[in-house]
């Protein structure tokens, strides 16, 4: 049994694997025609963030049984494809809710109070107080768009910042978020009355670009948009407007519409703090992300047996 491993695997999982099964492990992304070649005599991959698994390499993949992405986002994967191919595709989504869950507030409170900002004018020498007094987290109106296992670690993680919720997620029922302190609202509502507008859906055809001018417009211009899902949720180039027009106050983002990002006029900006997607990137999450993934991998491989 063959595995190939790309884009980096945690060491105590890849021994695991090495201990049952021949591990081929890269931790490049891979050229094409790399993957192409490397995949035709392998029973498993497992891939995170870039490397794209479409119909023709699922075609060269004859043995292929199991597609594993070591995280969440599904996009770059054709499931659908893979699985009338009789392959299963599975991933690792509680790993990292935890890591996920603690970036979002670092950039709901960095982007607050402008403290990149902050940092570097005190790196220039300057010592202007007065140019940063800016906005508490306390008494905000923290608003989600999609209610899944992150947003609700949040809720936990915040119950002492003396905050308020409110969530839009045409799947979940508003009895689960009540049960957590949070008011389920439409979309527009959630965008004219929130202070922070946390993004967490997956990039799909009805997300994307799901905030665009028209959503931007409708928040408040002391708001501020959190993104640690994915970039193409948001229309870059309307964020960068309203941003640069200061119709609202801020932006955090961990997610780009071109990774790494090339938008200069984005980079440039004072009013946003980026991070390179790393939300799932400490210790601890890709730890429990690759053994959560090796455990449904051989639950796979055992079950076709």
């Amino acid at each position: 049994m063959k595995i190939l491993v790309y884009e980096g695997f945690h060491e105590d999982a890849l021994e695991v694997l090495r201990g049952k099964y021949e591990v081929i492990y890269d931790p490049r992304v891979p050229e094409k025609e790399e993957l192409l070649s490397a995949i035709e005599d392998c029973d498993v991959i497992i891939v995170r963030t870039y490397t794209t698994i479409d119909r023709e390499v699922i075609d060269r993949a004859k043995k292929l049984k199991v597609i594993a992405r070591y995280g969440v986002g599904l996009e770059r994967i054709d499931c659908e494809y893979a699985r009338k191919k009789g392959i299963e595709v599975v991933n690792s989504p509680l790993g990292n809710v935890d890591s996920v869950a603690e970036l979002v507030i670092f950039h709901m409170l960095s982007t607050l109070r402008r403290l990149v900002e902050a940092d570097r004018s005190v790196r220039r020498r300057e010592w202007d107080r007065k140019k940063f007094e800016f906005y508490e987290l306390k008494g905000k109106l923290i608003g989600f768009i999609g209610f899944g296992n992150i947003p609700r670690a949040i809720v936990r993680k915040l119950s002492g910042f003396e905050v308020n919720f409110v969530a839009y997620d045409p799947y979940v029922d508003e009895e689960t978020m009540k049960a957590m302190n949070v008011k389920k609202v439409e979309l527009d509502e959630l965008l004219s009355t929130a202070d922070v507008v946390s993004v967490h859906v997956p990039l799909t055809q009805e997300t994307h670009h799901m905030i665009g001018r028209r959503e931007l417009e409708m928040m408040k211009p002391t708001a501020v948009l959190i993104n640690t899902a994915r970039g193409k949720v948001v229309d870059e180039d309307a964020l960068v407007e309203a941003l640069e027009q200061g119709r609202i106050f801020g932006a955090g983002l961990d997610v780009y519409y071109e990774e790494p990002p090339t938008n200069r006029r984005l980079l440039n900006l004072p009013n946003v703090v980026l991070t390179p997607h790393i939300g799932g990137m400490t210790k601890e999450a890709n730890r429990r992300m690759a053994f959560e993934l090796v455990e449904k991998i051989e639950k796979v491989l055992s079950s076709k047996n």
